[in-house]
Order: structure tokens, then C-alpha cells, then sequence
């Protein structure tokens, strides 16, 4: 019996040791975060080079001051006055700096202006700061988790263009997503059979 007994305790060892945790730590939880995620998450925009605008407006002035301000553009505007209609006609020139920001070459619109894809956001992995079992048998939690983010100073530089259209129409919704990306954020986990995985 007491042969029967250890053979018994043994193979209940090695089926626990076997079996996945129902239990989702905190730093499984990250690291599983972290290697889907690929951080640091860049977050860009494309930004018209060479440009005009139809209209009278302090915002495209103050958007190429904050440029020169941060030493990533020479950019500059004029207001010019033709057949009785006012533009302003606006030129952004990348710095050295501003080039680090840069990802890929300069391309060509539809209507045939330069444009530059640069980074406006740049988020990083925070912590685990909760976690939820969803069910009874603890197989799928909700965690949430932090995601630090800094603004680069073509962000600052953003809101001007959403008022002034230089940039596609869903620009205003993208400027909300971008702060929504340094808010608590939250993703559901599966338990199968290998473990703890993020879920589709």
C-alpha cells in the first residue's frame, strides 16, 4: 500500500507540474505584453512639406513657429493675395533633428505635395497594474496596465493642422486616439492548454 500510495502522489506531482497555473502573475503578464506589443509603439503623421491654405489664419503661423521653437524645421509662412483671395503659403524644411523623427522618404500627394511621415508619439510599456478573472474557473482575465507616452514636438505642432485641414479629415480623430494611447489600457488573456496567451 504504501508503494501504491507514493506511486500515486508521484504521478499527481508530475500531472501538477505539467498542467499550466490557473493563476496569471503580474510578470507573466507583462512580459507576454511586452513581446506582443514590440515597444517602444511609434505613432506618425504624415505632414504636408510645401503647402498653401485657403484662409486668414494665426494657427499655421504659430505651427511653424513651434517647429523652429523645437529646432526640428526652418518652416515659415506668408499670407499672399491674389485675384482678390488670400492663401497662406507655408514651407517646412527638416532639421537634422527633425529628420530623426523622419520614417521613410518624402512622397508625393494626390494633388502633388511633398509629404513627410514623422513620428508625433512615442509610448512605452508601464506596469501590470490590475487583474481580473472574467470566470469562475479563472481560464480568461482582464488586465490592465499602464502605457507611458511622450508627445515629439511635431505633436505640438499638430492641433493647427487639424483646424486648418492641411492633413486627411479623420486628423481630429486620430489626435483623440493618440491621448487615449497614455490612458490605462486592458487586454483580455486565454489560459489553453501551453499556458497564458493574449487573446484575439
Amino acid at each position: 500500500m504504501k508503494t501504491l500510495a507514493i506511486v500515486l502522489a508521484g504521478v499527481a506531482l508530475l500531472l501538477t507540474g505539467c498542467s499550466p497555473s490557473n493563476s496569471l502573475s503580474r510578470e507573466e503578464a507583462a512580459q507576454l505584453i511586452r513581446n506582443a506589443s514590440s515597444y517602444p509603439i511609434e505613432h506618425t503623421m504624415d505632414f504636408i512639406l510645401d503647402g498653401n491654405v485657403g484662409a486668414q489664419s494665426p494657427y499655421i503661423p504659430e505651427a511653424m513657429n513651434t517647429l523652429n521653437k523645437f529646432g526640428v524645421a526652418k518652416a515659415r509662412s506668408t499670407r499672399v493675395t491674389t485675384g482678390g483671395r488670400t492663401v497662406t503659403v507655408f514651407k517646412i524644411e527638416l532639421t537634422a533633428k527633425g529628420k530623426q523623427h523622419q520614417r521613410g522618404s518624402v512622397f508625393r500627394s494626390k494633388h502633388g505635395e511633398p509629404l513627410a511621415t514623422l513620428v508625433v508619439q512615442t509610448c512605452e510599456f508601464g506596469e501590470v497594474t490590475g487583474i481580473t478573472y472574467v470566470n469562475e474557473a479563472r481560464t480568461s482575465a482582464l488586465v490592465e496596465y499602464t502605457q507611458p507616452c511622450s508627445f515629439t514636438p511635431f505633436a505640438h505642432a499638430y492641433d493647427p493642422y487639424i483646424t486648418e485641414g492641411l492633413v486627411w479629415s479623420s486628423a481630429k480623430k486620430y489626435r483623440e486616439a493618440l491621448q487615449k494611447n497614455a490612458g490605462t489600457q486592458k487586454v483580455r488573456f486565454q489560459l489553453y492548454d501551453d499556458g497564458w496567451r493574449i487573446a484575439s
